[in-house]
């Protein structure tokens, strides 16, 4: 499967979507090792994370070649995948935070 280069997000990552109709998406919480899970608005697989991509983003800026390069090797890659029904919990996190108001933010972070 042929990709167009999909370009940087604004958090300077890259992303190839997902059509979620590939999958047989739950609708309600699945659990899974005591954890409890919701189906996503969105699936997509991330192939440069934030910080990776501001590095690469800051070269390309003083490189222009280096972006058509980039869309070049993408194009070049055949992304094809298949689901399986394996289900691994890969990583769990939680993140606190304060608001500028003094509140406090509970992130949850869960990638399967």
């Amino acid at each position: 499967m042929k990709l167009s280069w999909p370009g940087s997000t604004h958090k300077a990552t890259l992303l190839i979507a997902v059509d979620s109709e590939l999958f047989q998406l739950s609708k309600g919480p699945v659990m899974i090792l005591n954890e409890s899970f919701n189906a996503k608005d969105e699936l997509h697989i991330t192939l440069i994370g934030k910080k990776q991509g501001a590095l690469i983003l800051d070269k390309v800026k003083r490189n222009r070649a280096l972006e058509l390069s980039l869309k070049r090797s993408f194009e070049s890659i055949d992304w094809s995948f298949k689901p399986s029904s394996e289900t691994i919990l890969i990583l769990q996190k939680q993140k606190t935070t304060l608001t500028k108001e003094g509140g406090v933010v509970h992130l949850k972070t869960n990638i399967v």
